[in-house]
């Protein structure tokens, strides 16, 4: 990485420019976070913070996506503006899912400005159970930043993050290439910047970073689309075999990391195994829209939220308007025995067999959405998978579920959906024709 041995750390926040007492504090704690090293004037963490970062005409928005997949750490400040901040929501969501799937990932809510646990519970911010990790008690910024300095110490040196895995992931697959001089050049493509390559080790990893980075922020520099740089990585001398691998992991970079996050954090909570007052299970469940559910983008909004970890899908067929618990339990148990190569086993050794699942499971049910009622035998009959229904933030609001439905915000553009379709199908083809 490009800051050597230090920790990065972000915040986010929602300071207001017009606010002097809260820029302040907002200075105290990015210095106090920075720390000092021994040598005098050396930073030993590398703070992420907009207002100091940012320069004019950078594509902020995807800067900041970047920021939260690069950092080690982040600091949360809450008060009660910030529950009112579509932004900070955003922004929690997405380092929600990095917790989730990381446990190397620190994040640390600061509750400030009064803001107490059981407001945060009751806010937008509730679905991430943000109140359930381990908070920092103190609201200086000395004592925020020892909170984290603490913790990140144990590390001892930076831990990969699951951009570095990425990075590693492609760099496996572009290896192949390395020996051409085309990865310099898809390189100046994608950066307008050359390469200082020094092997063929070099080479790879650099190409790869710069493939990576594009999933991130959706920058292909001089590249129209997914298409292009598949074709010239093949060019470049990438077999088929690797060019589909790299399809896989870049495809999905058109979703949206917000409502993807999402994804991943109800699949987390669902495999903690969360019981009730009764000791029965609670599972929970999400909803998006969209035209191309069960052919393309369903799978592509679960591949955006674990790529390059591992991770199953299934979409049940059907149509039906008045779908039957028992049907739909069949139907997902025929198609489990098909997924996991289970042909010939019970119904009851089906039901055993994913109660233990130990990786992320989703399925996507037919239209329409369930009613609650069926919803909730779903969720009690299989507590650890994910279900995904084909349905509205706003009409799963209207609807009134039990709150453990979790709409997927913000909500799929269709132009988006068919720009997406079109483009990892021309790419496809690329593929096949080799």
């Amino acid at each position: 990485m490009s800051c050597g041995a230090r920790m990065r750390i972000f915040i986010s926040h929602s300071t207001a420019k017009d606010d002097p007492g809260g820029q302040r504090r907002l200075d105290a704690i990015d210095a106090a976070l920075q720390g000092v090293a021994p040598a005098p004037a050396l930073v030993l963490h590398e703070v992420l913070l907009d207002k100091r970062r940012l320069e004019p005409g950078f594509e902020w928005r995807a800067e900041l996506d970047e920021w939260m997949a690069l950092c080690h750490a982040a600091v949360l400040l809450l008060t009660p503006k910030a529950l009112q901040s579509p932004w900070v929501l955003k922004e929690a969501t997405i380092l929600a899912h990095r917790a989730a799937l990381d446990k190397q990932f620190l994040l640390f809510p600061v509750l400030l400005d009064g803001l107490t646990r059981d407001q945060l519970k009751a806010s937008i911010f509730s679905p991430l159970y943000l109140d359930a990790i381990q908070r920092v008690a103190g609201t200086q910024p000395d004592q925020i930043a020892a909170a984290v300095h603490t913790q990140l110490a144990k590390f001892g040196k930076p831990p990969d993050t699951r951009l570095d895995l990425l990075v590693n992931a492609l760099a496996a697959q572009l290896k192949a290439a390395a020996e051409d001089d085309g990865l310099e050049e898809i390189s100046l493509k994608l950066t307008s910047n050359p390469l200082q390559l020094d092997s063929a080790t070099t080479r790879a990893r650099r190409a790869a970073r710069v493939v990576a980075l594009a999933v991130v922020t959706g920058k292909l520099g001089k590249y129209q689309s997914l298409r292009d740089v598949i074709n010239d990585l093949l060019n470049a001398g990438l077999s088929k075999e690797a060019a589909e691998r790299v399809l896989n992991l870049t495809g999905p970079r058109w979703v949206d990391p917000e409502a993807a996050a999402a994804l991943a954090e109800v699949a987390a909570r669902n495999a903690a195994g969360q019981v009730d007052e009764q000791g029965r299970a609670i599972s929970w469940s999400t909803a998006i829209n969209g035209d191309l559910l069960p052919t393309f983008t369903a799978l592509q909004y679960v591949q955006r939220a674990y790529v390059p970890d591992a991770m199953e899908f299934i979409s049940l067929d059907g149509g039906e308007g008045d779908l039957r618990f028992e049907e739909l339990v069949q139907r997902l148990r025929n198609e489990i025995r098909r997924k996991r190569r289970w042909l010939g086993i019970s119904d009851a050794k089906v039901d055993g067999l994913v109660a233990n699942l130990n990786i992320p499971f989703f399925v996507l049910l037919p239209p329409p959405f369930p009613d609650p009622e069926l919803l909730d035998a779903l969720q009690r009959r299989y507590p650890k998978l994910t279900f995904i229904g084909e349905e509205s933030a706003e009409h799963v609001a209207n609807r009134k579920f039990p709150g453990r439905v979790v709409a997927l915000v913000p909500a799929l553009d269709s132009n988006a959906e068919d720009d997406a379709f079109l483009e990892i199908t021309a790419a496809t083809q690329r593929i096949d024709a080799v």
